[in-house]
């Protein structure tokens, strides 16, 4: 069976000065989601501080179930 996921690496997640829950060294949860979707639309939130990038194909499938 082909993977259907890859875990992202956030190391290009940085904080927001602009966001009173972020600090020089935290990224609260709302301004790390926002940046991971901009640059990834089909990730996912594992848990745990885990994103995964989706396959497209598998995201659309997902949601036809709905």
């Amino acid at each position: 069976m082909k993977k259907i996921y890859k875990e992202i690496d956030t190391d290009f997640v940085k904080p927001n000065s602009d966001c009173d829950a972020c600090d020089i060294e935290y990224t609260c949860f709302e301004c790390e989601h926002n940046q991971v979707k901009e640059k990834y639309p089909y990730s996912y939130y594992e848990g745990y501080g885990v994103w995964t990038k989706r396959n497209k194909k598998f995201i659309e499938e997902q949601n036809e179930k709905l």
